[in-house]
Parts: structure tokens; sequence; C-alpha cells
């Protein structure tokens, strides 16, 4: 099995938190959560949160950490702003920011009125074209949890700029399971995402059912075989403390 670096496994669950927004109603309810993740070994703690900065506008945030014997080798800042307009995301900025020995930032600034994003990594930059629909890497699961609200969807797609092009992920939903947390069981939503057919990787999350689809629980195996998983610790939305069922 392939032991994985520290800075892999930052990228690893830069990818994993992804899916920890509640579902869009009218407008997102603000939100903090932490998660335990491990990987090879290597143990991370990631801490994310939404706050409402003005009206319609949002701060979408998350800070991971690698540390080896209480010894920090890395960490990762990523953040997206966003506005949500008639039920509808309209992506901001996005900002990637990697630090420690091994050093990676992205950038995508979004043009809505060129059509145009421009997108950007370390030395190199791109301007990808934009369509209605298109969110970044963070906000991009807004979509996916409006989308999931309604108990009638059970496949479904989301466009994201990703460095030089928009990419189009497919997820579906396959059951649900009773997870067992930091905090206590939750009942849960589990969605797999769909990959090429003989595809050796694999990715599941599981949302919380009971709480605006929280990010529970999140693993994915590798083509080598090697697995990462995300754990969900303790949460509070809306002001209200996250509770396991009864």
């Amino acid at each position: 099995m392939t032991r994985r670096t520290p800075f892999a496994l930052l990228l690893i669950l830069s990818v994993a938190m992804w899916s920890g927004l509640p579902a869009l109603a009218r407008q997102p309810s603000s939100y903090q959560a932490v998660y335990q993740a491990r990987a090879s070994g290597l143990s991370a703690r990631a801490e994310r949160s939404l706050e409402q900065t003005a009206e319609g506008e949002f701060l979408l945030s998350q800070h991971m950490e690698v540390r080896i014997l209480g010894a920090r080798l890395g960490a990762v800042e990523e953040s997206s702003r966003f506005l949500v307009l008639d039920d509808r995301i309209r992506p901001d900025s996005y900002s990637y920011r990697q630090s420690g020995i091994s050093r990676r930032n992205q950038n995508v600034q979004f043009n809505w009125e060129q059509e145009v994003a421009t997108s950007s990594e370390d030395d190199e930059s791109w301007q990808v074209p934009l369509t209605d629909g298109v969110v970044d890497k963070l906000s991009f699961q807004l979509l996916l949890r409006q989308r999931l609200s309604d108990p009638g969807v059970t496949e479904l797609e989301i466009r994201m700029v990703d460095k030089d092009e928009v990419e189009t992920h497919l997820y579906r939903v396959t059951g649900t399971e009773v997870i067992d947390t930091g905090l206590g069981r939750l009942d849960t939503l589990k969605v797999e995402r769909i990959r090429r057919p003989g595809s050796e990787r694999h990715t599941t999350f599981w949302l919380a059912r009971d709480w605006d689809l929280l990010l529970v629980k999140f693993e994915q195996t590798s083509g080598s075989g090697s697995d990462t998983e995300l754990l969900l610790e303790q949460a509070t939305l809306a002001g209200q403390e996250v509770t396991p069922r009864p």
C-alpha cells in the first residue's frame, strides 16, 4: 500500500470537506463543525464554518492541520465568498492556501457580467468560460444540498471551476444509515460519487437527515487501495448544538 504524505492527506481532506454545508432553503444557516480525519497513520483536525457577511452574502471557510506526534507539518486554509439570490448561488471568489513543507495557492475570481472566471494556481492562470449554475469547489455544496432536499432526487450533477476547466461531478443517493460519531448516533443520507466504469476510486459521504444534511462521515478509497476517513466530532447549526438521536 502506498503511504500518503501529509500533504496528500490535506488535499484529500479538502475534497472531503466540500460536503458539509446545510441545505439551502431561502438563506443557508450559519454553522461551525469540527472533524477528525485519519489516513495511513496520519491524523488531521478540520474546522469548518459558514457565516453571513451581509444581506444575501456569505463566507464559507475551513482550516485543516496535519500533525505527527504533536508536531504541525502543514495546513490548508480554504474559503468561498458567494451570493444567494432568489435561491440561486452566485460565487464571487474562491481561495486555497497550502502552507508548510509544501506550498500551493489557488484562486478563482468570477465575473458574471463578462461570463468568465479567472482561475489561477501558483504561477499559472486561465480564463474559463462561465454558464449559469457553475460554482466553485466549496460553494458547489449549496447546489448539492438544495437538490438533495427534494426526496424525489436520486441522481444529480454539479458543475464547478477546477483550474482551467469546468468539471462535472455526478452523485447518487444510495440509501439511509445510522452512523456512530464523536457526539453520538445520527440518522444519515448516504450519497456516492459516480465515477467512470472501471475506476478503482470510491467516494462516499453520509449527511445528517435531522440537521439540514450536515456532513457526518466521509470515506474515500484511492486507486492504490489507501483509505481516508473523516468523522464529525462536534457542531452547531444556527446557534443550536447538534445532538444525537434519542
